[in-house]
């Protein structure tokens, strides 16, 4: 913004963790995604992967579908690593920390160079560091010891990446609100010197790394929203963000979900019709929950009222074989689905199931890591 008539500027991101800071509502979340969405759409799978770990479950969505997302194998089970609450976004996080000592441990210079590089999208960390911390306080006394745990093992995981994840080809891009100077992560952060200011105090912006005093008056000064304060080896500069809307982007992808499942799906009942194997008691079994689940009181809690929220198909079918097949996995549910014609992919299947799990409506195994490489 401060050359003549304000060029584009061309930044690479190879080997290098981002920071977008800034006050809400001033594109510092727009501008996150449209950087991945340039970098999904300008980069091979092969190449380039993200790790989205978004606890808000809001701008990652549009990118669910990605084959960009990294993964990770424990054992003969693979995970997409694209976390949609706090406790997901601290267990992805340990599997990135434990991807990270697969790849400096066991492989050669060479043999890392030819790893893909993972984008690790952390949204909103100083709210996901904040709820672990104050857990400490607010869960009963017998749970006190694990959610320090929690807290402790979070901290680690950031700091390893932070750290360590340039050398193996993990890096962070990490959105959040005003300043991030915390004791607990300041040592880890410093290794995070590139970055964007939106609209924060001067002050605030220096104690997060930034120095640019003069532009940072200006742009607080200014006060416009996808303008930032840019400091990174390619741009010292102030700079105008994409105009990308993300709010309007997010409500287009719901709406095309609900219609998508409005005419393509169909009738739950006529899609899936009941087997053999499933007996009478435990038809009568889904339908007393599918009544209880109608009845709201309205003194309900909101987590009781989140609970009984209407169903949508993809999640009746999933939760029906999952309660009256006995299986378990996302590609044995998914395998049982398309036997009976409904159009569901393991993928599809796996983040239903994690939406399921979120509303406790199933609880699924957590098996222990065996072993943990990237698969391309």
């Amino acid at each position: 913004m401060t050359r003549p008539n304000n060029p584009a500027v061309r930044i690479t991101f190879y080997k290098r963790h981002l920071k977008l800071l800034g006050a809400s509502q001033h594109g510092k979340s727009s501008m996150a995604t449209a950087l991945l969405e340039i970098i999904l759409h300008t980069h091979d799978p092969n190449y380039v992967q993200v790790a989205l770990l978004d606890h808000e479950d809001k701008a990652s969505r549009l990118f669910a579908n990605s084959p960009h997302i990294a993964k990770v194998r424990l054992g003969e089970r693979e995970v997409r690593l694209h976390a949609r609450s706090y406790e997901q976004a601290l267990l992805h996080l340990e599997y990135l920390a434990q991807l990270i000592d697969y790849r400096y441990y066991n492989l050669s210079e060479e043999e890392i160079e030819q790893q893909p590089l993972i984008v690790v999208y952390l949204e909103e960390f100083i709210d996901l560091k904040d709820y672990f911390k104050q857990r400490i306080e607010t869960v009963e006394k017998d749970e006190k010891e694990q959610a320090k745990r929690d807290y402790a093992r979070l901290i680690f995981c950031i700091k390893k990446i932070a750290r360590r994840g340039l050398k193996v080809l993990v890096q962070l891009l990490m959105c959040a609100q005003v300043d991030y100077r915390d004791e607990d992560l300041q040592e880890a952060l410093v290794n995070v010197t590139s970055g964007m200011s939106f609209c924060l105090r001067v002050s605030a912006a220096q104690a997060a790394g930034f120095y640019q005093t003069e532009l940072l008056q200006r742009n607080a000064k200014e006060d416009k929203v996808g303008q930032a304060v840019a400091e990174m080896p390619d741009c010292k500069d102030l700079i105008l963000s994409p105009d990308y809307d993300l709010r309007a982007r997010l409500m287009a992808l719901e709406k095309a979900r609900r219609q998508q499942d409005t005419v393509r799906d169909g009738p739950m009942d006529a899609r899936l019709s009941p087997t053999p194997e499933i007996g009478r008691e435990q038809q009568m079994a889904s339908a007393r929950v599918a009544a209880a689940d109608e009845e709201q009181p309205a003194n309900a809690s909101p987590t009781e009222k989140a609970t009984r929220d209407p169903l949508t198909n993809a999640q009746k079918w999933v939760l029906k074989v999952w309660n009256e097949t006995g299986k378990r996995t996302h590609r044995e549910i998914g395998a049982y689905l398309r036997s009976h014609h409904v159009d569901m992919s393991d993928s599809k299947v796996y983040s239903v199931m994690i939406e399921l799990e979120e509303r406790k409506l199933i609880v699924r195994q957590k098996k222990g890591l065996e072993a943990i490489e990237a698969t391309v």
